[in-house]
């Protein structure tokens, strides 16, 4: 499903982007939104907002926390943003929360916790700034694989990890360092390395696609 978002008054560009969100945040996945006159590809961005949507009303049901993490945006004296941690299985409630709160808790990442309804509101946030970077983006490449990434860390045979900046993974695999390069659809993400098992990250979300390569000082 397309979805056509043609304002019928001025809007600023932040309520253009909220309202983008807003349709994103719902229980059917949009394959694409027109945002500016700009047909914009993000039916990766729906299929982790239903899946957010079916977390954040079970994290409720159950009486449980949102858990997350803060990060740096990219550049100099840049503020912090909370990006509310993913459950992968939804169905296995109980042992996927366990070890994704507890896979978070041994990175580097300062963890936090919020409640449901503020975590959704994290979350909503975090897509608004990445339908920002996304929209902005040349036309032959909104919201494709076509953005080619490349990540170096402080030395090689390291598996590189990254997340999403909306919807925080600790576990996605981007590829071996130094260099790892791999492609993404434009938007924010933070970048990392597994070090004995445990994720490492820079605690900063970059802009795909990207001007030069991304550094990790780690590990």
């Amino acid at each position: 499903m397309a979805v056509t978002f043609q304002p019928q008054r001025r809007f600023s560009r932040h309520e253009i982007l909220a309202n983008a969100a807003n349709s994103l945040m719902q229980d059917s996945v949009i394959s694409e939104l027109t945002i500016d006159s700009k047909s914009v590809a993000v039916e990766d961005i729906s299929r982790e907002a239903v899946h957010a949507q079916q977390q954040f009303r079970d994290l409720e049901a159950r009486g449980l926390s949102c858990y997350g993490a803060w990060f740096r945006m990219e550049g100099k004296d840049s503020p912090e943003v909370f990006v509310p941690l993913k459950i992968p299985e939804l169905d296995d409630w109980e042992a996927s929360y366990t070890k994704a709160v507890s896979n978070l808790s041994a990175s580097n990442l300062r963890v936090d916790q919020t409640s449901a309804d503020e975590g959704k509101a994290a979350f909503r946030n975090r897509v608004v700034e990445t339908l920002d970077v996304r929209a902005a983006a040349p036309a032959s490449i909104l919201g494709t694989q076509h953005n080619p990434v490349t990540v170096d860390t402080n030395r090689t045979g390291d598996l590189v990890v990254y997340t999403k900046g909306f919807f925080l993974s600790t576990e996605t695999g981007f590829g071996k360092s130094t260099p790892a390069k791999g492609l993404l659809p434009a938007g924010r993400y933070d970048f990392g390395v597994r070090v004995n098992g445990v994720s490492q990250f820079s605690g900063t979300l970059w802009s795909v696609p990207h001007a030069g390569n991304i550094f990790v000082p780690l590990p």
